[in-house]
């Protein structure tokens, strides 16, 4: 993938982030701003352990997605409910959660 085209998912994810925290409609913007910047990472995380973005095939393929599994963190703004994503291998644990 190259940078440009990296630079245009990026713009896309933040603008889908910033529509999510404009209609949020809790009470607690600090803890949901804190879920979504957490979910990113873990994504991301995956994304690198992968070796291939969403969509994408490639020689470097080191594992698939494999969905996602429903995990509470408890935090200093409140507990929030994240969404681990997985690997088909079972060797992907983020890093922020171990």
């Amino acid at each position: 993938m190259t940078f440009k085209e990296q630079e245009q998912i990026t713009k896309k994810n933040s603008v889908e982030l910033l529509s999510e925290l404009i209609n949020f409609d809790g009470e607690n913007i600090m803890a949901e701003i804190l879920r979504l910047g957490v979910q990113n990472l873990m994504e991301l995380e995956r994304d690198e352990h992968i070796g291939v973005g969403s969509y994408e095939r490639g020689e470097e393929r080191r594992s698939q997605r494999n969905g996602f599994k429903s995990r509470t963190l408890y935090t200093r703004v409140g507990p929030l409910i994240l969404q681990v994503p997985q690997t088909r291998d079972g060797q992907f644990y983020p890093s922020i959660l171990e």
